[in-house]
């Protein structure tokens, strides 16, 4: 398989990232009994940690953008726990983007626990250059 069609395939079918405990959890779009993205957040001062595990697509990337711009306020210091998003749609992709614009207003954001996968396609598209990734 050439390597082009290969991405393309790996941007558009699956992006794995996210997961952990923590004191707030939001579970969006039931669907089929099924959650399909959750998201949870500690806070300390001013550093907030997101979780997200499930899929950032079409439908929840709305809901994680919201989510997350609306917990902003007084943050200096946010990471982005990637480890258990199992899809990242190119929606979820502007979302990251969003939520990395209007961060950088007011403090950094990183973004943690990428698979290879995804790290690759950052790679590809730029957003290894935009982003902090540990």
């Amino acid at each position: 398989m050439p390597r082009c069609i290969y991405i393309i395939y790996v941007f558009t079918s699956f992006i794995t990232c996210f997961a952990r405990e923590s004191v707030i959890e939001y579970n969006i779009y039931k669907m089929q009994g099924a959650i399909r993205m959750q998201i949870s957040t500690e806070k300390e001062n001013s550093k907030l940690t997101v979780t997200v595990s499930g899929r950032i697509d079409t439908v929840t990337a709305p809901e994680l953008k919201k989510y997350v711009l609306d917990h902003m306020e007084g943050i200096t210091e946010m990471a982005l726990d990637l480890a258990d998003v199992e899809y990242v749609s190119s929606a979820g992709l502007r979302a990251l983007l969003q939520i990395h614009k209007d961060m950088s207003k007011q403090g950094k954001l990183k973004l943690l626990n990428i698979n290879t996968a995804v790290k690759e396609i950052f790679g590809m598209i730029g957003f290894s250059r935009i982003f902090t990734i540990e």
